[in-house]
């Protein structure tokens, strides 16, 4: 999420493929993400409260609806219950209400949506709405990887954060590359 948080490489991205006005790109990349956001509620809650749900190849991307800006949580919830035969809470009406509780916190998109999700949410919107039929989520992540650079990376948080860990510790981990 850190890499789509760059304005340049988002820009590139949805340059490359869609015909959105450069206006309307951040837009898009919010809707999506609140599109999703019950995916982010569920993995947090688990993580949170230790549920054992598992969330490996869950088929979730025909729930996604981008003209109503959501999704089939029930359906998504109902999906990832089938597959943990462990889970510590199998309630789904439970399992919706504390996700409301957590969405009430109102937390940061940027921080709820994992990257792999949104590769996938883009790239099935990428093939539904602009007609990029082909196109894959890790097209797209190949594509964002290969737009961050070492210029972008030293402009987030957590580069700040390592530097200061360096300076405290007198040591340094990060390869600064000067012009």
């Amino acid at each position: 999420m850190t890499m789509l948080h760059q304005e340049s490489v988002l820009n590139a991205i949805l340059f490359e493929f869609s015909d959105l006005q450069k206006n309307q790109q951040q837009d898009l990349l919010n809707s999506i993400m609140h599109s999703i956001k019950a995916f982010g509620l569920l993995k947090w809650l688990n993580h949170i409260e230790n549920l054992e749900l598992n969330f490996k190849k869950p088929v979730y991307h025909n729930l996604i609806s981008f003209n109503s800006q959501s999704m089939d949580t029930d359906q998504y919830i109902d999906r990832v219950l089938s597959k943990s035969p462990n889970a510590r809470m199998d309630n789904m009406d439970e399992l919706k209400q504390k996700m409301t509780l957590l969405e009430a916190k109102n937390p940061n998109l940027y921080q709820l949506t994992n990257g792999h999700d949104l590769m996938k949410a883009l790239a099935k919107y990428f093939r539904e709405e602009c007609n990029k039929k082909s196109i894959k989520d890790e097209e797209l992540a190949r594509s964002i990887r290969m737009l961050f650079n070492n210029a972008h990376f030293s402009n987030t948080n957590i580069f700040d954060e390592i530097s200061n860990w360096e300076h405290t510790n007198q040591v340094a981990i990060i390869n600064r590359i000067h012009s």
